[in-house]
């Protein structure tokens, strides 16, 4: 943890924290606002004067001091997809498979669509939940 009390004004998280390069693993506040910028992600946007901060390291970086940067001086990060996530497999969930489970008619009697007359009013029921109404 740390404290960010060198400033009096608050500064841009991604270009403040710059010069700790890839040591940095991710820096979080206390409402759970994140810069993760191995991901490129940034919710915490600046650093704030008598705030503190979990700080998340790869490894120890020695003598670190805040640059002192100037009013609206920021870091553009772009978001980032790793690889990995191109190949996960997606789960099937048993809501996503429709599969019909009975054919009712008007009077809630189950029915087999091929015995029924023409013009019959037939209710089939999914799995899923929801209800087709067809007419024979």
């Amino acid at each position: 943890m740390f404290g960010f009390s060198q400033w009096q004004n608050s500064q841009d998280v991604a270009l403040s924290l710059e010069a700790l390069g890839n040591s940095l693993h991710l820096i979080k506040n206390n409402s759970a606002q994140v810069y993760w910028p191995e991901f490129g992600f940034n919710s915490l946007g600046t650093v704030e004067p008598g705030q503190g901060y979990q700080v998340r390291m790869y490894y120890s970086f020695d003598d670190f001091v805040f640059p002192e940067l100037g009013e609206g001086q920021r870091l553009e990060v772009n978001p980032q997809v790793p690889d990995w996530v191109h190949e996960m497999v997606v789960p099937t969930h048993p809501n996503d498979l429709r599969s019909l489970v009975s054919v009712v008619n008007m009077l809630g009697q189950e029915v087999d669509p091929d015995d029924v007359f023409k013009g019959e009013v037939l209710l089939y029921l999914y799995s899923d939940g929801s209800v087709e109404k067809i007419i024979k």
